[in-house]
């Protein structure tokens, strides 16, 4: 509406200053003549050189296109009514003061101005809309990336899930495997050892009855045998296995025990006397092991002991003897109490044995296993402890003065209230070991071990 405004004001101004009047030269009227035939292209053409050269009647007509918007495709109409906008007042200021003009270049201002606040307007509008748009697709995209940051994330959690589900399964699987492995070589080894047991129980039988009818079971594997009672005079069990075996009240009146295992057999009551042999009235020589056998009452009149491995004997008289207790088997052995002054236990195996009370004061127990072993108040004043094991061992309140201790191992042994005084301590180990109300070497009380109550 304001254009079709400007350009009959325009045309009025035409009129006004009655430019068709005036004899046009040449060029102004093949631009005029192009003009009113219509002919843009031309007429802009012809009229733009004459206006660039200051001719106020082609800078008239040719802003008249400029603000129409004929010739001038391609660009805005801002751009259009601000070249209309400088052709109009250059041609108007050329004319004179002339009213008309004066106020068709007010209203092309006032119309410019408008346009160019709308244009403003629009661009501010559309960089709001812009902005916004920008906005909300940042925002779009700031959604679906977190989307698919959750999407990966579930989709790790799903895979580390899946992972550990099958590690469990495997897991399970190799458990069930393991397990099952276990009872077959539990089983297997059950029947081994029930194969083992019959193939001993068969072979003690036919020892047995070996030795019932001939008399003679050299080097035979009779332990724990039940003999109790039986006539074995006369027989032959030189370098026999009769570990723990019961011969109590057994007749072994002139038999050969030489070489023969007795640790721990029973033979309380027993008949060991000599017999003679070749003609000639001689002494069995029973030079076997008798540790922890029990003789009480056996008639052991005539027989030579020399040589014979006694230790934690039980003699016919039933006194103890430890004359020879080196690499002694003692383990689990009941000593409590027991006076085995300077007694001599180099490498024997004294585990768990119950140790409570024993006198081993001047003892040598060198290189004795005497791991989780008893000795509460045990007196082991001066022995000689070198690189024994006392690992676990329970040595409350024991007596250690003096006692030699050079590369013993006391790993996590109790020693609360043991007497350390005077004791050698070199290169021994005493990791995890229990101090508390312990008198150290140098006389001092330690008291780092003590719990609070």
């Amino acid at each position: 509406m304001k254009t079709r405004t400007v350009c009959a004001l325009i045309f009025l101004f035409f009129i006004c200053l009655g430019s068709f009047s005036i004899v046009f030269a040449d060029a102004l009227q093949t631009g005029i003549d192009a003009y009113q035939r219509k002919d843009f292209k031309t007429a802009y053409k012809v009229l733009n050189e004459l206006a660039q050269q200051g001719n106020p009647d082609a800078q008239l007509t040719l802003g008249t296109m400029y603000a129409i918007g004929q010739g001038t495709e391609g660009i805005t109409e801002i751009e259009r009514l601000r070249a209309s906008r400088k052709l109009l007042k250059a041609a108007a200021s050329k004319h004179g003061e002339n009213e008309k003009v004066k106020k068709l270049v007010a209203q092309i201002d006032d119309y410019f101005a408008k346009i160019k606040k709308e244009e403003n307007e629009r661009q501010e509008h559309e960089v709001r809309r812009l902005t916004r748009e920008k906005a909300e697709l940042e925002e779009q995209e700031k959604i679906a990336a977190e989307k698919a940051k959750q999407e990966r994330l579930a989709a790790e959690k799903a895979k580390q899930e899946k992972l550990a589900a099958e590690k469990i399964r495997q897991e399970r699987l190799a458990a069930e495997k393991a397990k099952q492995e276990k009872i077959a070589a539990e089983k297997a080894k059950q029947e081994k050892i029930a194969a083992e047991k019959i193939k001993k129980e068969r072979l003690m039988e036919e020892n047995l009855d070996k030795l019932k009818s001939t008399g003679e079971c050299q080097s035979c594997n009779l332990s724990k045998a039940y003999l109790a009672g039986n006539d074995l005079s006369q027989a032959n069990l030189s370098g026999a296995n009769l570990t723990k075996a019961s011969l109590a009240e057994a007749n072994l009146k002139g038999s050969n025990l030489s070489r023969a295992n007795l640790s721990g057999a029973n033979l309380s009551g027993a008949d060991l006397r000599v017999i003679l042999i070749h003609g000639n009235l001689g002494e069995i020589k029973i030079k076997t092991n008798l540790i922890q056998a029990n003789l009480k009452g056996a008639n052991l009149s005539g027989a030579n002991l020399d040589g014979a491995v006694l230790c934690h004997t039980t003699m016919p008289d039933g006194k103890l003897v430890y004359s020879n207790c080196i690499n002694a088997n003692l383990s689990e052995a009941n000593l409590a109490n027991a006076k085995l002054t300077g007694v001599d236990l180099r490498r024997s195996d004294l585990r768990k044995a119950k140790l409570q009370g024993v006198d081993l004061s001047r003892a040598n127990l060198t290189e004795a296993n005497l791991g989780k072993a008893d000795l509460k108040g045990a007196n082991l004043s001066g022995a000689n402890l070198s690189k024994a094991r006392l690992y676990r061992v329970d040595l409350k309140y024991a007596d250690l003065r003096k006692a030699n201790l050079t590369e013993v191992s006391l790993g996590k042994a109790d020693l609360k209230g043991t007497n350390l005084s005077g004791a050698n301590l070199t290169k021994a180990n005493l990791d995890g070991a229990v101090l508390c109300h312990t008198t150290m070497p140098d006389g001092k009380e330690n008291n780092s071990g003590c719990t609070q109550n």
